[in-house]
């Protein structure tokens, strides 16, 4: 029952920030790279989020992987994961406070496409999954 729980909070964060975000409303000075950061920002989240809900409900192999002593990485990809989890987020919130906004939004933009792609990666290594 909890899973279920955890699956609608999940949707409606991702249901709010697409609402908030509307991702399909165009720019009229920065139509493209506003796209592209609202669109990678939204695949970014839906990684997040089932990143998350894996490392919640698979609770033996997170903590095993996140806590292995022997491993000193472990800590390390911790730390990572903590970060990717905030500096997206912070990106897509602090967006309208740039004058350079056509660069910010393609670094941001390639910020959230390193996050998605080190989820998959952190996922591969913490449950042994080849991809």
């Amino acid at each position: 029952m909890i899973k279920v729980i955890y699956i609608i909070a999940f949707a409606l964060v991702f249901l709010l920030t697409y609402i908030l975000l509307e991702p399909f409303r165009m720019h009229r000075k920065r139509p493209y790279s506003t796209l592209a950061l609202k669109l990678s920002f939204l695949v970014y989240l839906i990684f997040a989020l089932i990143v998350t809900y894996l490392f919640l409900f698979n609770y033996s192999r997170s903590v095993s992987f996140f806590e292995d002593i022997e491993n000193p990485r472990a800590s390390l990809h911790f730390t990572l994961y903590m970060l990717t989890l905030i500096i997206p987020t912070l990106g897509i919130f602090l967006r309208r406070k740039f004058s350079r906004r056509t660069e910010y939004n393609i670094f941001f933009t390639a910020i959230n496409v390193l996050c998605v792609l080190y989820y998959l990666l952190l996922v591969k290594i913490a449950f042994n999954i080849s991809l």
